[in-house]
């Protein structure tokens, strides 16, 4: 881990803790479906800060969609997982954070004021989860005051001010971070908005606690989360984030019918999320699938998407893998319903850079299968082909022919 990696995030945005929250009573007023992808649009880009981000840059590393373990990473409480955060009704996130590296090292000397701040949204299960998420996260900065946390930061000097005008319910806090040999005064309000937290955090490298700054930012953040939900914010809005950092529309680069010999119809096709990973999945008609001259049984085209480059390479390289193709194709072959004896996992080589393949058999009742699996990444998504048919009767190098069609859709993101 790098030394910076989320000091930035820890020091200028609310860090979460869900560990051993209850589940709250199921509240009649669930909010109506919200896209994970509309978070993007409702945190604050530059353009809205104002003077309180002159001169800060966007922090790559920090910013961006914010999954169930990334929160956990940046938590106050090192008990905190991925699944304590699931537990807690935590659905997704996004963050977007603009620092002065300099002022956080030291290497601006005399340059004092504000070096960090950024916006988040949250999205809950349901306000009641909301509401509990909320209390949760604020009562943390006294619950571990005067600790020193997993970062080697410690917070002290915590003191609450006044923030109900922001949102339906809302809490903020003002504290001191040492870190480093350095103290900076930082402020934190967050706030509820039926079954969405947004936050704002400022860090100054002086004595000056900017409540009055996250106050004002609040409001704003408070009133673009609004504008989102009717409808005014929406893809062609100038004042976005980088579109590298804004969910990826899986369902556009996944592959189609026409990427497909003869053009299947679709059987299938919807978002799923495995985890903390988003996927589209689209299943064709197998029986106008054509392939080696003899029909399949299944054929599935999936993208998913991750929080990094790094990470795809990392999924990527597991399948390359002998024991993690073997353990995909277990997994794959139990979630198709069928009872996999005899499993047979055959590395294939990429046919193309970046990518990674193999053929696998098994027997599944009296039935001697034959499938490939193709996958392809790029960027922050991971696309795959999944074909299945009888023993014998599918080529794998028909299915690695698609791979140059997969890496264009992918590159299209």
């Amino acid at each position: 881990m790098k030394p910076l990696r989320g000091v930035a995030l820890l020091l200028a945005a609310l860090v979460v803790s869900g560990c051993g929250q209850q589940r709250p009573e199921p509240t009649a007023d669930r909010a109506e479906d919200i896209p994970v992808s509309d978070l993007a649009l409702m945190v604050l880009p530059k353009e809205e800060l104002g003077e309180v981000a002159s001169g800060l840059r966007l922090s790559d590393e920090d910013s961006g969609p914010s999954s169930n373990a990334k929160a956990a990473v940046v938590s106050f409480d090192p008990k905190d997982t991925a699944t304590t955060m699931k537990n807690a009704g935590r659905v997704a996130g996004f963050d977007l954070v603009y620092f002065d590296s300099r002022l956080l090292l030291g290497k601006a000397k005399g340059k004092r004021g504000v070096f960090s701040v950024a916006t988040s949204v949250d999205l809950m299960q349901d306000p009641a989860y909301a509401a509990q998420f909320l209390h949760e996260q604020m009562t943390q900065f006294d619950r571990f005051a005067g600790k020193p946390l997993a970062t080697g930061a410690r917070v002290t000097r915590v003191a609450e001010f006044d923030a109900s005008t922001v949102g339906e319910e809302a809490r903020g806090v003002t504290f001191t971070v040492a870190f480093g040999g350095k103290k900076f005064r930082s402020a934190t309000l967050a706030f509820r908005r039926g079954r969405l937290l947004g936050s704002v955090s400022i860090a100054r490298a002086d004595e000056l606690a900017p409540a009055d700054e996250a106050l004002d930012l609040a409001s704003k953040l408070d009133k673009r989360i609004r504008d989102t939900l009717a409808g005014a914010i929406d893809e062609d809005s100038a004042a976005l984030p980088p579109a590298k950092l804004r969910p990826l529309n899986l369902k556009a680069l996944t592959l189609a019918s026409d990427d497909l010999p003869f053009g299947p119809a679709v059987r299938a096709q919807g978002m799923q999320r495995f985890g903390d990973l988003r996927a589209f999945i689209r299943e064709f008609e197998p029986s106008e699938v054509l392939l080696s001259g003899s029909k399949v049984l299944y054929v599935r085209a999936m993208t998913e998407e991750y929080e990094s480059p790094r990470s795809v390479e990392i999924a990527v390289q597991f399948a390359a893998q002998s024991k993690g193709m073997r353990q995909l194709a277990e997994i794959f072959a139990r979630a198709s319903g069928l009872r996999p004896k005899s499993l047979e996992v055959r590395q294939l080589a990429p046919p193309v850079p970046g990518s990674a393949a193999a053929e696998f058999t098994f027997r599944a009742g009296k039935r001697r299968l034959t499938g490939v699996f193709l996958f392809v990444g790029d960027g922050r998504a991971r696309g795959s082909l999944t074909v299945v048919a009888p023993a014998g009767k599918v080529d794998a190098a028909d299915v690695l022919k698609l791979a140059p069609k997969l890496r264009d859709r992918l590159a299209a993101a």
